[in-house]
């Protein structure tokens, strides 16, 4: 597989990425992360990542976190199921009905509940029996808290799920 503009040096991350699309379209979910420095061109590969998770005909759920939204709470995951139309158990969960757009109030802060997880994770396997399902989440260390919460359950719930998830993140100078 030849190499795209800007992801030059990047030949085996691109072959692990193409590799762990084509485990999780057949229900062997994958997470991966991708780490670096400022200018670490994380941003250009999980780019690919979403190119090659459209051409194998993935759904693909992609968003930035944001340091302006960092108090928000799910404001990531509403950037990523912009598009999802969760079952109707969300109108008993006010947070999640918010950040999904479901509700014109904003989502409170607080800690994050089982049951908004559940909700999330069911819209996800939802997604998943109908497709195969990209996650790609670039700048995750300014995502908010409930959004990173959430993430964090993904390996155990995607396992044998069409499902693949990829997050981008910059390491703090000095950190290893």
């Amino acid at each position: 597989m030849a190499a795209k503009p800007g992801l030059v040096g990047r030949d085996r991350e691109t072959t692990q990425l193409a590799g762990a699309l084509t485990a999780a379209a057949g229900g062997d979910g994958h997470l991966v992360v991708a780490t670096g420095g400022t200018g670490g061109r994380q941003t250009a590969l999980l780019t690919t990542a979403r190119e090659l998770a459209a051409q194998r005909g993935f759904a693909v759920l992609a968003a930035r976190g944001s340091c302006l939204e960092r108090e928000l709470p799910f404001g990531l995951v509403s950037r990523l199921f912009v598009c999802v139309r969760p079952g109707g158990e969300v109108q008993h969960l006010p947070r999640i009905a918010a950040a999904l757009g479901q509700s014109d109030t904003l989502a409170e802060p607080g800690p994050v509940t089982l049951p908004e997880l559940h909700v999330l994770h069911r819209a996800l396997a939802r997604m998943a029996a109908e497709r195969p399902v990209a996650i790609v989440v670039d700048d995750a260390q300014w995502a908010d808290q409930p959004s990173l919460q959430w993430l964090s359950t993904l390996p155990h719930r995607i396992e044998h799920l069409p499902v693949f998830a990829l997050g981008g993140s910059v390491r703090a100078r000095g950190a290893r």
